[in-house]
């Protein structure tokens, strides 16, 4: 018969000790570095949905009047704010996001839009909401964020030119992360080169990178043509020149009115 001896007790007592101590304190660490990760994921998405709202109603106003003496600010806050609250509501109603981590669900995000139109063509949004936590750390079971988002909305050149700033102009397309000093930067205004279709898979852009096909005008196209077309800096071939793809619309604006977008990579 084996006699466990006091010293091997009292270790196995001690070792028992400690993890009952440790595992959960590891446990605790894991679980809040978890919540904070998701935290931040949730508020970038967040924020994520509302640029790309506000970037697609940006040039709604200038439908409301191309003069200074027609644009009416009240008129495009309405307006602008009602197509931003549609368009935000629409893409965050589709994310898992939506019931899991936000208390209330869609209708716990706010959208305040009193800094709509404050300074001119500003577009900015206030967005409010709760992110639920799945342990409460020191009482804390909610997390309460505000997030600003903004751009600035398009009137027309000659407006923005002559009535609201001075200021040196740059150039940005809709949907664009960057902006551009040089309205003809390539990223923007590509040149379009033509090229066999067979020859294609032996092409290299500028970068080194391959070409594939693009997923809309060739990917939709009935008949595969003998001809494509590619850009000096893009990775797709066309079966359009006039791909929308290929051809941006290009928007100027202030500097001061790039918002978040980045100076493209190409003019630095």
């Amino acid at each position: 018969m084996h006699i466990q001896s006091k010293s091997n007790v009292r270790l196995a007592a001690s070792m028992a000790l400690e993890a009952s101590l440790v595992i959960p304190l590891v446990v605790f660490a894991l679980t809040v570095f978890i919540t904070l990760i998701i935290s931040l994921g949730v508020q970038m998405r967040v924020r994520h949905v509302m640029h790309e709202s506000l970037r697609e109603v940006s040039a709604l106003p200038y439908s409301l009047g191309k003069k200074k003496e027609e644009v009416n600010f009240g008129t495009m806050k309405t307006a602008a704010f009602a197509a931003v609250s549609s368009s935000f509501y629409k893409i965050i109603s589709s994310e898992n996001i939506r019931s899991s981590y936000i208390e209330g669900g869609v209708s716990g995000i706010t959208l305040d839009p009193s800094g709509m139109f404050v300074k001119g063509a500003d577009m900015k949004v206030k967005i409010r909401y709760r992110i639920k936590q799945p342990l409460s750390v020191f009482g804390l079971g909610r997390i309460s964020v505000t997030q600003d988002c903004d751009t600035y909305a398009w009137l027309g050149d000659s407006f923005m030119k002559n009535s609201l700033t001075q200021e040196k102009m740059v150039y940005i397309t809709p949907h664009g992360t960057v902006y551009h000093e040089d309205r003809h930067c390539t990223y923007i205004a590509p040149k379009v080169f033509d090229t066999a279709l067979s020859d294609v898979s032996s092409k290299r852009n500028a970068s080194g990178a391959k070409y594939y096909e693009c997923e809309g005008c060739t990917a939709k196209a009935l008949l595969k043509p003998s001809v494509v077309y590619i850009t000096e800096y893009g990775d797709r071939y066309h079966t359009d020149p006039d791909c929308v793809k290929i051809k941006h619309e290009i928007i100027e604006i202030p500097i001061s009115q790039v918002g978040d977008r980045r100076k493209c990579s190409k003019e630095n």
